[in-house]
Formats: C-alpha cells, structure tokens, sequence
C-alpha cells in the first residue's frame, strides 16, 4: 500500500522538559548543526519512535538539509529577527508555558505529482510549503483560541520524506491549569514551597489537529480546474430550473406517490424528518419517491455527481491513507437523500398547513360548499419545493468538492 502523501504528529513538552531546553539550544544555530541535532529536539515523534522505531526512521530520520527557521511573518529569520524570536520562547518558557511540536511529513511522489518537487534536481517549491504551514497554524491558533501564540518552523530534506517541522508556545498563557491529584483526593504539594503542583494543560481537540493536514494539503494540490468545471456546470444547471419545474409540475405519477406518502405520515407533524425513526414505515415510500424523481429528471447530473465524488474518494485515500473515507462517498449520497427527503417534507408540512388554513376559511365563509372546492394549492405546485432542494443539495455537494469545505464536513462527521 502506498505512503499517505501528508502525516502529521503533534506531543507538546512542559517548559522544564529537555526537549523544550534542546530547542531554545539550537534553534539559533546554523542549519547544519540544527541538521545534525535534529532528535536531540525534535519530540514531536517520540511515541512512533517508541511504538514503531522502523516506521519513525522512515519518516524522521535525521534530514540530510535543513532550511532557515521561518515564522508566521518572514520566509528567512535574520539574526536579529531571531534574537525576537529567541526572546519570545524563552518569556514563554518562563511563564511555564508549554511548548507544542508539530511534524507535518509528506511523500516526496506525491508532492512530485502536484507540481511542487523534482526529484532528479531535488528542488522543492518551499514557497508553497510555507504558505501551506502558515495556513495551518493560522487556523490551528484561532481554533485553540491563542491568539498570542507564535511559532517558528523549518523544512527538512530527506530521500523519501521532506517534512516541516514546528515549534510553537505561549508567552502569556491562555491554557487552563492541570492540579494533579494525589491517592488521597488533594492536590499534589510541591516539597520544596509547599504550594499545588500544577501545568497549563495541553491537549489540543483531535478535529483541529485533522484541520493541520487539510489545510496544508489544500495548498499543495490545487483544485482550481476543478472548481471551474463546478463552477461552469453550476450555473448551466441553475439557468434550466424553470424548464425543468415545468416538467415536473405535470408528473402524475409523482403527484400519486406525493398522496400515499402524505396518507402514511404520523398525525403530529413535528416528527416529519427524513432520519426521525418515527418515519421508519414511511420512508422507503419516500425512497421510491426520491429515486424516481432523480432517475427521470436528474439522471444524467446524478451520474455526473457520481463521478465527482469518485475523484474525490480517491484524492482523499491517496493523500490521508485508505480506511478513513471508504464510507466516504455513500455518506455524501446518503446526505443528499436526507436532504431531499427533508424538503418534500417539509413542502407536505406547508401543504398541511394550507389545508387547515383553508378548512377553516370554508367553514366560516362557505360552510355548505358552494362556492370553493378543494385545495387552491395543489400537489403540482407542491413539486416546486422538491426541485428547489434538489437544486440545493445538488449544488451544495458538487461546490463542496471545494477541498476545504469538503474535508471539514467529514473532520466533523468523525468526531
């Protein structure tokens, strides 16, 4: 099975710890040096190494290169942007700030395949790679809500495995405090003060983590084509509503299957939700409804749909690793179903409304039915509402395909 194109590790390290110390110790020295001494500070993989050291050397071995540190602000750190910088970690090590690492590793095919490295040269697009890094932290300290954290970072060479590695503290905390507990139920006394032991605590929400690997992956392969062909098909589509409403309008056999669903539906309208189990003896009425909607009118934009989402499964696989996103695709056809379902529901609950409505105007004004028959509003006009959640549901999942959208929609579904 092959690499995944990007992996990434995260273990952050307590201000007394030696990791915290080796980093301050070389984060200043040249990159030769800092090439040299890269597993004396770099923690981030500690617990692969552990786990599987063959693994871990694959991927982390000391690099054979190593760029200039970078920030969030400047691609190369001067010296005297350094001594800032140096100053900055070592206030945060002093206010016991904790000190996170990051690695984010990528296989060097796959970052040939989008464009951004030649292995025969060796030549890498650092640009895009710092971006990408900048992209992920930016998002990664909103998320965590520490907006005065700042981080520095460099890319190191290896044969297989060029990866970025990332150091990042607090110098004013933000964090909440740990106060372990001891066997008796208090808090633990340091010996020497007598005072808590305490430290700011440091796990960081797995969601926010996964969001570091689909940002910087957003920037190395781009989706621009993509998007355009989204984009092209998007509004051709919308520019055929009204044609295509016309159609539907007429359909009697949709108007039967609208009848016996709403005949079957519970009393109490509120339970009326495609996924409620309330609806379980219903639903594959609406099923049968939703298929024979799509095949006789949207059959060809299914397919399409179909298609899109194979490129996406696939893209997805080849860049995180295999299991996650087998279930990828039905969830996202399961999605749409819901969300059809839902509008003609939601479309029989106003139909329901207008009936009552319309009860209630014929026993006050026309109590012996002379003057108005039936419902003015019509299951054809009712058909409207379905096309319209067609229409969005159809949209919304092919403009998702956007990477990023996409990939946060499924982060979530995980959690």
């Amino acid at each position: 099975m092959a690499s995944p194109g990007v992996i990434d590790s995260t273990k952050f390290v307590t201000p007394q710890s030696s990791g915290f110390k080796s980093y301050l110790k070389y984060m200043n020295r040249s990159e030769a040096v800092r090439s040299e001494k890269y597993s004396d500070y770099n923690v981030a993989l500690d617990d692969l190494k552990e786990k599987d050291f063959e693994t871990y050397n694959y991927y982390m071995s000391n690099p054979e290169k190593t760029s200039a540190l970078f920030n969030s602000k400047y691609d190369y750190l001067t010296p005297e942007q350094m001594e800032g910088v140096m100053e900055q970690f070592s206030q945060a090590q002093r206010n016991q700030s904790l000190m996170w690492q990051h690695v984010i590793s990528f296989d060097n095919p796959w970052l040939e395949k989008h464009g951004h490295y030649n292995p025969l040269t060796h030549d890498l697009d650092e640009a895009t790679v710092m971006r990408a890094t900048r992209n992920a932290m930016t998002e990664l300290i909103h998320n965590e809500k520490m907006n005065g954290a700042v981080w520095t970072a460099a890319i190191h060479y290896n044969t297989d495995n060029i990866h970025v590695h990332i150091a990042m503290v607090e110098p004013h905390p933000t964090r909440d405090k740990y106060y372990p507990i001891g066997k008796d139920g208090e808090r633990l006394k340091d010996p020497k003060t007598g005072k808590d032991l305490w430290e700011y605590r440091g796990k960081i929400a797995p969601k926010h983590l996964e969001r570091i690997k689909s940002q910087v992956a957003s920037a190395i392969a781009d989706q621009s084509e993509m998007l355009s062909k989204i984009d092209l098909l998007s509004r051709k589509q919308i520019g055929q509503r009204d044609k295509l409403y016309r159609g539907i309008r007429g359909d009697r056999t949709l108007q039967r299957k609208y009848d016996e669903i709403y005949r079957h539906l519970p009393a109490q309208s509120h339970l009326w939700k495609y996924n409620n189990n309330a609806l379980s003896e219903v639903r594959p009425m609406i099923d049968d409804f939703i298929d024979y909607y799509i095949e006789t009118y949207h059959s060809e934009r299914y397919g399409e749909l179909n298609k899109e989402l194979d490129k996406a499964t696939s893209f997805y696989k080849e860049t995180y690793g295999e299991s996650r996103y087998d279930d990828f695709k039905d969830n996202k056809l399961n999605d749409l179903r819901a969300s059809l379902g839902n509008g003609l529901l939601k479309d029989m609950q106003q139909y329901k409304r207008s009936a009552l409505q319309q009860a209630k105007l014929l026993q006050k004004y026309d109590p012996q039915g002379k003057y108005f028959k039936g419902n003015s509003r019509g299951r054809g006009g009712s058909l409207r509402h379905l096309n319209d959640a067609f229409e969005k549901s159809y949209e919304q999942i092919k403009n998702e395909r956007a990477y990023e959208r996409l990939k946060d929609s499924i982060e979530y579904d995980f959690d």
